[in-house]
């Protein structure tokens, strides 16, 4: 009988067999199945719900596999358990429920047919006349239960469900096999005890910090019994309000620390040797109260940063699971290298203990996401050190908020292939995907993603999941060099068609994004090694061909929420354009000083909802014709302006250089009584007063607010009137400026 013939030269040789009464996931199984051979054979393959005895059946389904196999039960399948047989003339596509079905499908047309669904938009189907099928038998339950890479790419419900992606982040309906449908936000301690509502009345239920009680930046008190009852309320009635469907409930930490420290708190972390031990002791009350009503609901929980070490006694309830986040970790090492020995054995240990370990892993660079991050080896390692140690699920935090990140389709595709199946071969899968998404493009795109990975293992270098790109030695002049190269010769593989060049094009965006943050470094670097420089002169052109790039394909964000990347220096410094250096600065060169002009300031409201200043008004003595502005009638932070961003501050800190910080700031000045402004930067006890009797006239003087040894981290340098308005009608600062101190001080 084998192989059997399904299409030979345009006609139809099988039917497509699936019951009346089988499930709504089944009979789009059956849908997808005859929709996608008929692209592959240019055949229809016709559906019927009757067994055909002349004609080969594709047996779609449990109630249509008892045709041929009168014993077969889905319901004796696990939801996900698929089997793929040859019975005969006839073959069995079929599962258990919901899912199964659907997947034996999927798994027909990608490893018999060789369909690939690369992206929502890209997708390989072969044409193949004559569709042969030698004996299957193929019995497959999934490792994880739960698999979902969270990409901006990789949320739309086809491609999810055709690559066997069942998470709560994706768009698959119930059609499609439904998916975990989660409860709750994942920091959810304030999501149901919101402190505006139960602060003032239950301080206590609150952490206790240096002695006192607090919801500022901090957790709930988890061994008072009373806010157990009533936080167990609260998930109750939200459990109610998502029924029927809810499969779990987040209980978890808020996304900081400020972990109680009152004596029953501290007794119990002593006791269990990790703040988690109040974790799970919580998590635990909250479960108990869960499982008599909702017995089938998951309570889900974190292992994150001060949470993230195990309890030494208490092990979680039997309904609860274990999100063991790798926070910490370095992404250019394997989980089980050295480098990342505390979490390798913090999942051993929650291993011991609990029965379903769920990991939330980062695949991205949050606060850069067209950087390079070559972490690509690691993942199919770290799929199996999971596997291995008795992880049920996994859910890859990459760029969940945009598409077109850098290389998140190859990320997505990959990751959803490791999940499903974590023993396959990364480097053929990441081979594979480039093949078919970028055509003859792949082996110059495979080499230049080859730089970055050598060169950061090379260097032996960390990788975080906020990296700066000024900060990473890997990202030289010589390696992005190295990688335009090998891309501009993927441009040319491509030329004559439109999607693939414009693929290589977005693949280049982190390219452009290195060379605009670290314009002038490698420029200096460029010119004294005598390299050719790759780009455009200036960096203006540079800049408008990555905008126009993104704008073409959709592509809005730098990093998580636009809110922590280094990127609106860059934008700052295109906008504003050429302009004189401050005083002092003339002879310097451009990486030795930053110029931070008043575009780049932050204006604050009042609690009136008041506009405490503006940050661009009209002004001929400014610099660059424009000043930010302060009325002078309150004496509120108006201007903050985020060093954090200042690619020199990063710079200066790893070569242990001093920063001086000056400010250009006039005063119109109506007396000589009182304060006229004040300015500071938070997180340190550093504060300029300046008093209207000491401002000689109406124009334009530096001030200078101090040497600095650090300002890294989430500094900002803030700017109030001195509520004066007798005095001083308004306060206009033109720029701020950076000047490395040993350099000042030779001037």
């Amino acid at each position: 009988m084998l192989p059997l013939i399904l299409a030979d030269e345009g006609v139809s040789r099988a039917v497509i067999v699936v019951s009346r009464e089988a499930t709504a996931p089944e009979k789009h199984a059956a849908r997808e199945l005859a929709d996608f051979l008929k692209q592959t054979t240019d055949t229809e393959f016709q559906t019927v719900d009757q067994y055909v005895e002349s004609q080969t059946c594709l047996l779609v389904g449990g109630d249509a596999t008892r045709w041929v196999l009168p014993e077969f039960s889905a319901d004796a399948l696990a939801p996900e358990e698929l089997i793929l047989r040859t019975v005969g003339k006839d073959v069995i596509l079929a599962g258990g429920r919901p899912r199964g079905t659907l997947y034996a499908v999927y798994t027909f047309l990608e490893d018999i047919v060789g369909c690939r669904w690369w992206t929502p938009s890209v997708s390989t189907i072969p044409k193949i006349q004559t569709l042969r099928l030698d004996a299957l038998d193929l019995h497959y339950t999934p490792v994880f239960e739960f698999r979902e890479p969270y990409f901006g790419d990789a949320q739309d419900a086809d491609w999810c469900v055709r690559n066997k992606l069942n998470g709560a982040r994706t768009r698959v309906d119930e059609v499609r096999g439904g998916k975990y449908a989660e409860v709750g936000g994942v920091h959810s301690f304030y999501q149901y005890l919101p402190p505006e509502d139960y602060f003032e009345d239950h301080p206590e239920w609150f952490s206790e910090c240096e002695g006192e009680r607090t919801a500022s930046q901090a957790q709930l008190c988890l061994t008072n019994a009373e806010m157990h009852a009533e936080f167990a309320a609260r998930v109750k009635a939200d459990i109610r309000a998502h029924m029927p469907g809810a499969t779990s409930v987040w209980v978890s930490q808020n996304d900081w620390d400020g972990h109680c420290q009152c004596q029953s708190c501290r007794e119990l972390e002593e006791q269990e040797a990790s703040p988690a031990g109040g974790i799970v002791h919580f998590v635990n009350a909250v479960a108990a109260e869960m499982e008599n009503e909702f017995p089938e609901v998951i309570i889900n929980t974190l292992a994150y940063d001060w949470s993230q070490k195990p309890p030494c006694n208490i092990k979680p309830h039997q309904n609860v699971a274990i999100w063991l986040c790798t926070t910490g970790c370095s992404y250019a090492h394997p989980i089980a290298h050295e480098r990342n020995t505390v979490f390798g054995e913090n999942l051993r240990a929650w291993a011991r203990i609990c029965d379903r370990i769920y990991i939330w892993d980062y695949v991205t660079n949050f606060s850069a996401y067209l950087c390079p991050h070559p972490n690509l080896r690691t993942l199919s390692l770290n799929a199996q050190h999971f596997a291995q140690n008795r992880v049920k699920g996994v859910f890859s935090l990459g760029a969940y908020s945009a598409s077109g990140t850098e290389m998140s389709p190859l990320r997505a595709w990959v990751i959803a292939k490791l999940l499903w199946e974590p023993s396959r071969d990364g480097a053929a899968l990441i081979s594979e995907f480039l093949s078919g998404y970028f055509g003859p493009a792949a082996p110059h795109v495979e080499a230049y993603l080859a730089v970055f990975h050598d060169a950061v293992e090379a260097t032996g270098e960390d990788l975080y999941m906020q990296q700066q790109p000024t900060r990473s030695r890997f990202l030289n002049l010589e390696t992005v060099t190295a990688g335009m190269a090998y891309l501009s010769t993927a441009k040319t593989a491509v030329k004559g068609s439109d999607d693939l060049s414009r693929r290589v094009q977005v693949a280049e965006l982190p390219l452009l994004y290195l060379f605009l943050t670290r314009w002038d470094e490698l420029r200096d670097k460029a010119n004294a090694t005598d390299t050719a420089w790759p780009l455009e002169q200036e960096i203006r052109l540079v800049y408008d061909r990555l905008q126009a790039v993104m704008k073409e394909n959709g592509i809005t964000m730098f990093s998580e929420r636009n809110a922590r990347d280094w990127f609106p220096y860059v934008q700052e410094r295109i906008s504003v354009g050429s302009v004189a250096p401050p005083s002092g600065c003339e002879r310097l060169a451009s990486n030795q000083w930053a110029d931070l002009q008043n575009i780049g300031f932050n204006v604050r409201k009042g609690a009136d909802n008041r506009c405490l200043g503006e940050k661009a008004v009209e002004d001929t003595m400014a610099s660059n014709g424009s000043a930010a502005w302060m009325p002078a009638d309150h004496e509120q932070k108006a201007l903050i302006r985020e060093l954090w961003r200042v690619p020199l501050i990063t710079i200066a800190h790893d070569a242990g250089v001093r920063l001086r910080c000056c400010l250009s700031v006039r005063c119109e000045l109506t007396g000589r009584e009182g304060i006229a402004f004040r300015c500071g930067v938070d997180g340190l006890s550093r504060e300029l007063t300046v008093m209207a009797r000491d401002i000689p006239d109406n124009l334009y003087h530096t001030y200078e607010l101090g040497v600095f040894e650090n300002l890294m981290g989430w500094k900002t340098l803030w700017m109030a009137p001195g509520n004066n308005p007798d005095n001083v009608k308004g306060i206009f600062v033109d720029r701020v400026w950076l000047v490395q101190e040993e350099l000042n001080r030779s001037l």
